[in-house]
């Protein structure tokens, strides 16, 4: 069972080069540490601002469970007093953050993650759907007639979807790599995708039936940030 823990930091407009200087030094300070946890950083740029994205695989929760927490490395590495004084300038600008664990739903996705670095798209398209209680069933079902109407179509898309497992349950993550924003220009909404490959009655009963599960609908752009990763490859 593939895991991806996240870490979500929103940070202040004014701390923003602040912060991004202190993960740089974490980064250099683990990196050629082989017990440290690697992860990927993203950057995105929404209604509350700008947030990063922290986000680290793992294939069970025993792994998990044995990895050194990161304020314990940053202790190791620089030493109490030092790990200490580093720690609160880490997260002096930080306004809020959130961590979930999520499982990557390889049953609807048709692109595996990690990406090597070689492959690392320009930006990703995530949705973010949040669920009403029960209503998974039909999401899950949604998510697999677009892939298939997709297909269908000849517009067949790469996407990796996750779902919450630990934070904020009823969520699913849906990540599209693209290689250029103008690919949004191009694309289809899932509504328009389903209509075309299967008529207005039965792409209109799906979306029908997922707008009764769906409770919201977040989409962002996810810029990768390999400056702020921590990826030996």
């Amino acid at each position: 069972m593939a895991l991806v823990s996240s870490v979500r930091v929103s940070v202040k407009q004014s701390g923003i080069a602040r912060y991004e200087r202190a993960v740089r030094r974490l980064v250099a300070a683990v990196r050629s540490d082989s017990a440290a946890a690697e992860w990927r950083a993203s950057m995105s740029d929404g209604v509350n601002g700008i947030t990063f994205a922290f986000g680290s695989m793992a294939e069970s929760f025993a792994e998990l469970s044995r990895r050194e927490p990161l304020p314990a490395v940053v202790r190791r590495l620089l030493g109490e007093s030092a790990g200490d004084a580093f720690l609160e300038e880490l997260t002096a600008d930080i306004q809020s953050s959130s961590s979930s664990i999520r499982r990557i739903r390889d049953d609807l996705s048709t692109l595996k993650l990690p990406l090597s670095l070689k492959e690392a798209p320009a930006l990703f398209f995530v949705t973010r759907l949040k669920v009403r209680s029960g209503g998974q069933a039909t999401t899950e079902n949604t998510i697999r007639k677009v892939t298939e109407a997709s297909q269908k179509i000849g517009a067949p898309r790469r996407v990796t979807v996750s779902s919450t497992m630990i934070g904020e349950l009823g969520e699913y993550y849906i990540a599209q790599p693209m290689n250029d924003p103008a690919e949004l220009d191009r694309q289809k909404t899932p509504g328009e995708v389903l209509v075309e490959a299967f008529g207005e009655k039965e792409g209109g009963a799906i979306l029908a039936a997922s707008a009764t599960a769906i409770e919201s609908v977040t989409t962002m752009l996810a810029f990768p940030r390999p400056d702020l990763s921590n990826v030996r490859q």
